[in-house]
């Protein structure tokens, strides 16, 4: 069994890390090496909804995330699109 260690933390201090916990395990579940996305490497961009469902998220993050610029897109037209492996190195950081 792990040992418990209790101590006091700052609560900036304690979100910085939950933040980072998160980070950690969202860059390990998307895997860069998946053949999903090593298929072509070429690949056309794709759509807000195509991204969710690959990263597993709901639309609305994948709008927060665009809003805040954290991953990047591309306008075609009047359509959002995405480059997914862009977004997939952009979300490692």
């Amino acid at each position: 069994m792990d040992k418990i260690i209790l101590t006091q933390i700052p609560l900036a201090d304690l979100k910085e890390l939950i933040k980072q916990a998160l980070r950690e395990e969202r860059a390990e579940s998307i895997n860069p090496d998946s053949k999903k996305l090593d298929k072509n490497p070429s690949a056309p961009p794709i759509s807000q909804k195509e991204l969710s469902e690959f990263l597993k998220v709901t639309p609305q993050t994948i709008i927060r995330w665009r809003k805040k610029k954290r991953i990047p897109f591309m306008t075609i037209g009047s359509a959002v699109r995405f480059d997914l492996k862009a977004v997939v190195e952009a979300l490692k950081d």
